[in-house]
């Protein structure tokens, strides 16, 4: 067996032993998402949803928010949106996170049997510190299904390349769903893409050609086409996204967090890259490079790097770390046992004495507007989909391909660093606005806590995380005078 290929599964790593080695890993994350909670945008997506099922079809114009009301939109996570309205309908938060759950666990498998060469211990250790190298981007939303189809597509090129090329046909077929949840869906069709144009002696070009091919015809069957959503991908980059959205910013390699993924980094550089370059897999080395670039660029890209070192580097592990005679195995499988038992009772542990999936929005604040009938809300970011969760319309508009080239969003931000006031915004921008909820510690607070045109009627103490200065308390100001 050469370096670059992964050994193939023998009896004592059927799926009864890769499902133990995966538990670990998939207990990491399912513990993260479960501290997450319903905050930000999982409330648009749940709203956008209930819209569609009430309604019969998917729009093509926004029909929730106030600011760009019948706007054209095409909405690239529309099925998310409804899947997860249909999960909140059986019971709230709960059911949402539990039918998140499988994407997890895919990720933790796919992860785990791409290190099936390492053995049993190794293995369980590689999954795992995949998994927790991702943990701090775990949050309810679409790209939990990228994470798992992302890492499917590496492991269909490695398996291909192993002469079994009908993972790389699924593969693009996954291309019909991954483009009705989420606009990374053109990583696949890149990754395809690189194989083809720099193919390898076990994988020729001619197997590639037409499960490329099926995956871009896969992108048209979208709401609106795939115009719309290279579009969407060209905001990327918007100072918007970078300026007010943490995960949209590069990485701060002082949080505990970054320093472990800057660890990662020069380990898959250092060790990784070499390796790929000596041996020609120039598409592998592309990627790796590609992924590390977009987590410098921002953090959230921080999965894809993680899947891809993980995922190649298992297909190029030096043979000396690999476990291969039959007691090294026996012995390794019962120190695999007993580290699973320990991490399994861990987390298994916290995560049930722990709350579960919390309603993580000002609630108080928000039933105070829905009784109001408030149709118009000045909104902080933060919580501007949880008032569409709730059925409240925020001036803000969740969806950054409508907002981020309007006049009105860089004062917003202007707004949001206590740069320009929050009245005189109001009055070029919104002027119809009746009730501003928005944190206590804040400029705006401060602000219109002095104005005679506003009158602070609600405090909501619920505190949506561990910073208050972010996350609240929340406020609720309502306009009781014109200039």
């Amino acid at each position: 067996m050469s370096l670059g290929e992964t050994a193939r599964p023998t009896a004592r790593q059927g799926w009864a032993a890769l499902l133990l080695t995966a538990l670990p890993a998939f207990l990491t994350l399912a513990l993260a998402l479960s501290q997450h909670g319903l905050l930000g945008d999982i409330g648009f997506d749940i709203a956008n949803g209930r819209w569609i099922l009430s309604h019969g079809y998917i729009p093509l114009a926004n029909h929730l928010t106030y600011a760009m009301h019948g706007a054209y939109w095409s909405n690239e996570e529309w099925l998310f949106g409804v899947y997860t309205a249909w999960l909140y309908g059986l019971g709230g938060g709960l059911p949402v996170y539990l039918g998140l759950l499988p994407l997890l666990g895919g990720v933790a498998l796919v992860v785990a049997r791409a290190a099936r060469s390492l053995g049993p211990y190794w293995q369980t250790l590689w999954a795992l510190a995949a998994a927790v190298a991702i943990m701090p981007v775990m949050s309810p939303r679409p790209q939990l299904l990228s994470f798992l189809l992302f890492a499917y597509t590496l492991a269909a090129v490695l398996a291909a390349r192993q002469g079994r090329h009908l993972h790389l046909w699924l593969a693009a077929l996954s291309t019909v769903l991954w483009v009705q949840v989420h606009g990374s869906v053109l990583l696949l069709p890149l990754v395809l893409g690189l194989n083809l144009l720099l193919p390898t002696a076990e994988l020729p070009r001619r197997k590639v050609w037409g499960p490329f091919v099926l995956s871009v015809l896969l992108l048209l069957v979208r709401p609106g086409g795939p115009l719309a959503l290279l579009r969407n991908a060209l905001n990327v980059g918007s100072g918007g996204n970078t300026n007010v959205i943490s995960e949209w910013a590069s990485p701060n390699f002082h949080e505990p967090w970054a320093i472990a993924a800057g660890l990662v980094l020069l380990v898959a550089i250092g060790l990784l890259a070499p390796e790929l370059r000596r041996r020609g897999r120039w598409a592998d080395l592309i990627l790796l490079l590609g992924t590390a670039a977009a987590l410098l660029y921002a953090s959230r890209f921080l999965p894809y790097f993680i899947l891809s070192a993980a995922l190649l580097g298992a297909s190029y592990v030096p043979q000396h770390w690999r476990l291969a005679g039959q007691d090294q195995i026996a012995s390794a499988s019962r120190r695999s046992l007993l580290l699973t038992v320990l991490v399994t009772l861990f987390l298994g542990g916290t995560l049930l004495t722990r709350p579960l999936f919390p309603q993580r929005a000002p609630l108080k604040a928000i039933g105070y507007l829905a009784r109001q009938r408030a149709s118009d809300v000045f909104a902080a970011y933060q919580i501007g989909a949880s008032l569409e969760l709730y059925g409240v319309q925020p001036y803000l508009d969740s969806r950054d391909n409508l907002w981020l080239q309007r006049p009105w969003w860089p004062r917003f931000l202007d707004v949001t660093l206590g740069s320009m006031s929050v009245t005189r915004y109001l009055e070029l921008y919104d002027p119809k606005a009746r009730y501003v909820l928005w944190p206590t510690r804040s400029p705006v607070a401060i602000e219109l806590d002095q104005s005679r045109l506003w009158r602070l009627v609600l405090v909501d103490r619920n505190r949506l995380g561990p910073s208050g200065a972010n996350y609240g308390p929340y406020a609720v100001w309502r306009k009781v005078g014109k200039p």
